[in-house]
């Protein structure tokens, strides 16, 4: 995978997953969860253009400890590249983002 550059268009599709220590999820859930809905415990969907999303990555940074936590975000720029197939509700409190 590539890493994205600013001078590439909006990031539209969001999937964000957090493997963090449980001094800290608390702070990174309340934290993604201002910009993102909850798809189970510890992944995040939603929509958000390149500002939003380096707004949301200047939050965590400090939250965690890149030695011992992780926080993978995807970006999807057009919702007809990705597909989504669902198996069972439980945990689901947000609206469909693609």
């Amino acid at each position: 995978m590539t890493e994205r550059t600013e001078n590439r268009p909006l990031c539209a599709s969001v999937i964000l997953c957090y493997d963090v220590g449980s001094k800290r999820v608390a702070r990174v859930r309340k934290t993604v969860r201002k910009y993102l809905h909850s798809e189970q415990r510890s992944v995040m969907t939603g929509n958000l253009t390149d500002r939003t999303l380096g707004k949301l990555k200047a939050e965590l940074e400090p939250l965690i400890d890149p030695a011992h936590d992780a926080v993978a975000i995807y970006c999807c720029d057009s919702a007809s590249l990705l597909t989504r197939h669902r198996i069972g509700t439980a945990g689901r409190d947000e609206p469909e983002f693609l």
